[in-house]
């Protein structure tokens, strides 16, 4: 099935960590993206897996949409994996080109 964008409150995604490229979600980086929100810059919208609702790319976008909004409806893509290395793969792939260095 292709990437579908649809809406989804933050509390329906999972954020699982065992699947993020990256040591930690960095605060500053949150901080500097909800004030970037509040100007009403517009970022790509997160990639979340179909099935399971895992977040695979946009965990600061995440939390700075859920800082400035709360719980309100974000912008997300859904995505399908085959299986969970392939979620990886592409959380990897998606993040290696901007933000904070991968771990």
């Amino acid at each position: 099935m292709p990437d579908k964008a649809t809406t989804l409150r933050p509390s329906e995604i999972i954020r699982d960590y065992s699947i993020y490229p990256r040591q930690n979600v960095n605060d500053y980086n949150i901080g500097a993206y909800a004030e970037s929100m509040r100007a009403e810059v517009e970022f790509p919208p997160p990639i979340v897996e179909r099935k399971t609702k895992r977040l695979g790319d946009g965990f600061h976008r995440a939390a700075a949409w859920s800082r400035v909004h709360g719980d309100d409806p974000m912008q997300v893509v859904l995505r399908d994996y085959p299986d969970d290395q392939a979620l990886v793969t592409d959380a990897v792939r998606l993040n290696s080109g901007h933000g904070q260095r991968l771990t």
